[in-house]
């Protein structure tokens, strides 16, 4: 059984994996952060995470290309599932659809010594823009690499308040639904959601 000492020696080395590969890709530490569970076990360290979520913040859709070019894996923008392992080794994942609601441009996988990390180029200008458009409150949460700090946004510090998991706008889907279960039984709290103005069917 891990141990809560363990689990922040596991956090911390993943924190700084992620750190040393935004560095490596060219980026001063204050142009990126690890948003989610990871940086949701920062407050909760029994939180189980397997893998980092690192948002490259400012960045539109070309930034994204560009640097998957320079890394010779062009093709997988057309064939996600194609050429990536086999040009790039230490990418296993690649999805080039863009998220408008997440301000997301290429969202691609990578395995850093041993750790699983999903590296997010997002065109909004600060991690608070950033934070402000996850599904889960809770999951409105950032470490921040300049300042070694946690950000809670609004939404986060009601649910940890609350011990809830809160689905925000808009409505249910089943992608947001299946990760608010997955909190939720990681954390033992109840599911709440934030109703749009026109529903009236209660989740």
């Amino acid at each position: 059984m891990t141990t809560t000492a363990e689990r922040v020696s596991d956090n911390h080395r993943a924190l700084i994996a992620a750190q040393i590969h935004l560095l490596g890709m060219g980026y001063a530490a204050n142009e990126g952060f690890v948003a989610g569970g990871r940086a949701l076990q920062t407050l909760f360290p029994a939180f189980p995470t397997k893998d980092t979520d690192l948002f490259i913040f400012g960045e539109p859709t070309s930034a994204a290309l560009s640097w998957l070019s320079s890394r010779g894996a062009t093709e997988v923008i057309h064939s996600p599932q194609a050429a990536a392992v086999a040009r790039w080794p230490e990418v296993s994942e690649v999805s080039s659809a863009y998220d408008p609601a997440m301000g997301a441009s290429q969202n691609f996988k990578v395995t850093r010594n041993g750790e699983a990390i999903d590296i997010v180029f997002s065109s909004f200008n600060a991690p608070a823009e950033v934070l402000r458009h996850f599904d889960l409150g809770v999951c409105q949460v950032g470490y921040l690499f300049a300042t070694g700090f946690t950000i809670i946004a609004p939404p986060a510090l009601a649910d940890l308040v609350a011990h809830t998991v809160t689905i925000m706008r808009p409505a249910p889907t089943e992608n947001n639904t299946k990760r608010a279960l997955k909190y939720a039984q990681k954390l033992g709290w109840p599911i709440v959601r934030t109703p749009a103005e026109d529903d009236e069917i209660p989740f």
